[in-house]
Formats: C-alpha cells, sequence, structure tokens
C-alpha cells in the first residue's frame, strides 16, 4: 500500500526543517510527499519549493508534491485539498510544526496492513490508526505524554460535549478512500468534525498505545465567532448521533460562559494593572 503525508503549512519557516526531517528519517519511508503553502507571507513557500529538489536527488525515489492556494484559505480546505490531490491509498497528515518518531509510518502501516479489515458495505477499507503522544514545547521539549483513550462512540461523544477531541490528527493514518470531507469553511475544529463524520460513516480508528508524535503546543488566539461557528457543525453532528439536544445546549453554554469569563477576567486583570 502507498502512504502520501500530507503536510499543510502556513507561516511555518521555524519549525517545517525538523517536520520534513522527521519524515525522512522514518523507518517506513512514505511514497509520497504532499506540502501544500495556504498563503504564507514568510519564507515557506522558498523552502517547500527547495524540498522538491529532494525528489531529484534522493535514492530513496520519494516523491516530493508541492501546491499553493491562490490566497490563505484556513486548514480545513487545506487539508481536504491535500487528500484530493495525494497518489498514496493511506493518507498521513503531519502538522509543520509537529515531528514523527522514526517508527511512526512503520507502526502504522503494519497495523493497517496485517490486521483483518472490516468493511461495512463499503468498499474502502474501515479502519485508521492513531497514536499516544508527547506534548511539547516550542523547543519540542516534552512535558507530558498524553495517553489517548481507546477510541468508541461514547468516548468521541463525551469528548466532543466538551468541544474538544482525543485524537491528534498529526498522528491518523486513513485511507484516501474514506467518503468523508473536510468542512472547508472552519479554521479551526475541522478535525473534530470531521473525526464526528467518520463516526458517522461507521468507521473504525485503532489506537497505537505508544507516543509516537512530539506536538507542539502553541497557545492560539480565542476568536467568540470560530468558536460558535465550530458548536454549530458540532450539534449537527451531535444530534445525527442521537445525543439529546437538551444535554448539548447545557454544555454549550457551559462552555460559552467558561471562555467568556475568562476572557473577562482577563480585560479586568489588565485593566487593574
Amino acid at each position: 500500500m502507498k502512504v502520501s503525508v500530507v503536510i499543510p503549512c502556513y507561516n511555518a519557516e521555524k519549525y517545517l526543517g525538523q517536520t520534513f526531517s522527521s519524515v525522512l528519517s522514518q523507518i517506513r519511508l512514505p511514497d509520497e510527499i504532499v506540502f501544500i503553502d495556504d498563503g504564507s507571507t514568510d519564507n515557506t513557500k522558498h523552502m517547500i519549493n527547495a524540498y522538491k529538489d529532494f525528489e531529484i536527488i534522493s535514492d530513496e525515489r520519494i516523491k516530493v508534491s508541492v501546491y499553493d492556494n491562490e490566497e490563505n484559505r484556513g486548514i480545513g480546505y487545506t487539508r481536504q485539498k491535500g487528500i484530493d490531490v495525494a497518489d498514496g491509498d493511506y493518507i498521513a497528515f503531519l502538522s509543520s510544526d509537529d515531528v514523527w518518531d522514526k517508527r511512526f509510518l512503520e507502526k502504522s502501516m503494519d497495523i493497517l496492513e496485517s490486521k483483518t479489515i472490516m468493511y461495512s458495505n463499503t468498499n474502502y477499507p474501515n479502519m485508521g490508526t492513531y497514536t499516544d503522544y508527547y506534548r511539547c514545547d516550542k523547543k519540542l521539549s516534552p512535558f507530558e505524554i498524553f495517553r489517548c483513550p481507546e477510541y468508541s462512540r461514547s468516548n468521541v461523544i463525551d469528548w466532543a460535549l466538551r468541544k474538544n477531541m482525543f485524537i491528534n490528527f498529526s498522528s491518523i493514518v486513513f485511507p484516501k478512500m474514506l467518503p468523508v470531507i473536510f468542512e472547508d469553511s472552519l479554521r479551526r475544529g475541522e478535525d473534530l468534525i470531521f473525526l464526528l463524520d467518520t463516526l458517522l460513516s461507521n468507521f473504525y480508528w485503532s489506537r497505537i498505545d505508544e507516543p509516537l508524535l512530539y506536538y507542539r503546543v502553541m497557545g492560539g488566539k480565542f476568536d467568540l465567532n470560530k468558536f460558535i461557528k465550530l458548536w454549530s457543525f458540532n450539534k449537527d453532528r451531535l444530534i445525527k448521533l442521537g445525543v439529546n439536544n437538551i444535554l448539548i445546549e447545557r454544555k454549550f453554554n457551559d462552555s460559552y460562559n467558561k471562555v467568556t469569563m475568562g476572557k473577562f477576567k482577563k480585560r479586568l486583570k489588565r485593566f487593574f494593572k
């Protein structure tokens, strides 16, 4: 089975070299690396075009593909574009500031190629994998191992009700033919909605209980409008999964009050300095 690694990039010049090196250091090398620049304003585009030369000078026969979005479209659009243009039978996402353990692809594909693949009235392999991971600071120094829960319907729903998820999308490998697409209008939380859609499609995720990803914890700026938009997508999926609407609304209000109160407290703190 061929594997394509999809690396969405936006202003990624600071860490992209480490990310690319970790892919080239895999015990099982991918068949293709797909870079997609999402309208970067730094040197990211020049870097990934330089990486294209690796295909020419390498003896490993890894195809390196480079694509550009005409403008910044966000992570949902960019991830879906990566799936669409990739040649592999399987897709592995890697964020442009994260790093894989050298055994990541080997371990993931061993499971996908050796286990009995489940089918559920589909014409595609109905299973993907995810791994535990290291939570790291900006220097990639681990400060915690995140032990993921086992995949189950109840676990996914429980985390989604908190507007969160336990699967890191830099640690997944899944079949390209999976008939689920990313919401291209979402600029955050697109992975949660994708995961819920796979649950609705009776897709199965197998956990690898070993940390094989180094994930940089990068604080992001909170945007209330994006928060509310994500919740609307989240609510729609949870209702389809049979979750009680009153429970969904209560969880939304809890999250909304928590984040808005947090912003209010920060403003007060700045005001009284």
